[in-house]
């Protein structure tokens, strides 16, 4: 289904569902005495309630410390009818000493119809975060899979970087790369669906 979109107003009514990745027993990545969990659902809340503000319909897979299951995330998203499915995250590597040559900000995608989505997340997220460019990356995962809603999982910085961990909990920060994946969807909206 095509949503229709005011270019005033790219969000009026939009639906909109949010994953904060991980939780409960899972917590993500770790480093410098930091979950990833933690600050995925900080950053998700903040998103919330920026995408809220510019009139989107927003629901979150998680608003606490729980654990929820991959499947059920999406099926949250299916039940919710949403345009737009986005798993919020921090990344890490298995070799921590490669985080000199990958950090930095990326999206991932798996079906086409969502890469500009998250081609558009990913620049807004640059220009707001002065992060690396860690790519519009194609990718297969349980919450970018699904093709309705379209769907992207935002890496928003790696935790195992010290200086973008730093900022990462930082509540000023997290507010700007909330408003920065605000400005991502109101861009995609408008340059796909406005007549």
């Amino acid at each position: 289904k095509t949503p229709k979109i005011n270019p005033k107003k790219p969000l009026k009514n939009i639906k909109i569902v949010l994953d904060a990745g991980h939780g409960g027993s899972e917590k993500g990545a770790v480093a410098f005495d930091l979950e990833e969990k933690t600050i995925n659902l900080e950053i998700t809340k903040k998103l919330r309630n920026e995408l809220k503000r510019k009139g989107a319909k927003v629901y979150l897979t998680r608003t606490k410390d729980k654990q929820v299951g991959l499947y059920d995330r999406v099926a949250f998203a299916k039940e919710k009818e949403a345009d737009i499915l986005l798993s919020i995250h921090q990344n890490s590597l298995p070799n921590r000493k490669d985080v000199t040559k990958k950090y930095g900000t990326g999206t991932y995608y798996f079906n086409n119809s969502a890469k500009p989505l998250a081609e558009s997340i990913k620049q807004n997220m640059i220009k707001a975060t002065s992060f690396r460019d860690d790519g519009t990356n194609y990718a297969s995962f349980v919450l970018n899979r699904p093709t309705m809603p379209i769907s992207v999982l935002v890496e928003c910085g790696y935790i195992i970087k010290e200086d973008e961990a730093k900022k990462l909990v930082d509540k000023k920060f997290q507010k700007t790369i909330a408003k920065a994946i605000t400005k991502g969807v109101e861009e995609y909206l408008v340059n796909s669906f406005a007549n």
